[in-house]
């Protein structure tokens, strides 16, 4: 083998190492395997995002209102969205009244989805949800919040995607990736509220 040959065999080994090394740091949304979406998805309900227990059986840090929080980030990133139309709340939570909180969320999901005819079902928990300590300008301690999403498929009753979003806030200096979250609207510590819509956002773009 020449030399030119095996240096450019090095360059490559180099190149997917680097690829792999970056990979490992990105959270990659789940996608069910063998998942097919067998009718295009228009309409989406959102079932009431839900209080739960820290994966790992750590204890829970929720806020009061966490929940509710949660789920109208994700009205809200869905209103934003000319994809797809979202049943109104009022009609969602009209029809969960008639669905047993016995049953399992997916269970709940798809019987939501039938009862509202929506074509899938984003529903979800969230297990830390902490209000920043302080001022916007200097805050004693930062918010953090952590919640995952799934969306329930009504034609197959499949969860066919799920996404986490984990996140306490760092500053810029120790943190450069924090870039945007601070400067898109002036440098400021964010609230959890406003962490929390940032992480729906991400997460909407990406089922999208």
């Amino acid at each position: 083998m020449s030399q030119v040959a095996k240096l450019m065999r090095l360059i490559a080994a180099l190149s997917l190492a680097v690829v792999l090394a970056a990979c490992s740091e990105l959270r990659i949304p789940f996608l069910s395997s063998g998942s097919k979406i067998e009718e295009k998805v228009e309409v989406i309900a959102v079932m009431p995002v839900e209080g739960s227990a820290a994966p790992g059986g750590e204890s829970s840090e929720l806020e009061r209102g966490a929940e509710g929080v949660v789920t109208a980030a994700v009205y809200g990133a869905l209103s934003n969205s000319y994809e797809w139309r979202f049943v109104p709340d009022i009609t969602t939570n009209d029809a969960m009244r008639g669905i047993s909180s016995l049953d399992s969320p997916e269970k709940r999901a798809a019987a939501l989805a039938k009862a509202v005819k929506a074509d899938a079902v984003i529903f979800g928990t969230v297990w830390r949800y902490v209000e920043r300590e302080g001022p916007a300008e200097a805050a004693d301690r930062p918010a953090s919040v952590a919640f995952t999403l799934r969306l329930l498929v009504a034609s197959s009753g499949e969860v066919v995607w799920e996404e986490t979003f984990d996140k306490t806030q760092e500053t810029l200096s120790s943190n450069i990736l924090e870039w945007a979250l601070f400067w898109e609207e002036g440098p400021h510590w964010l609230s959890a509220a406003e962490l929390t819509n940032a992480g729906v956002d991400a997460m909407i773009d990406n089922l999208r």
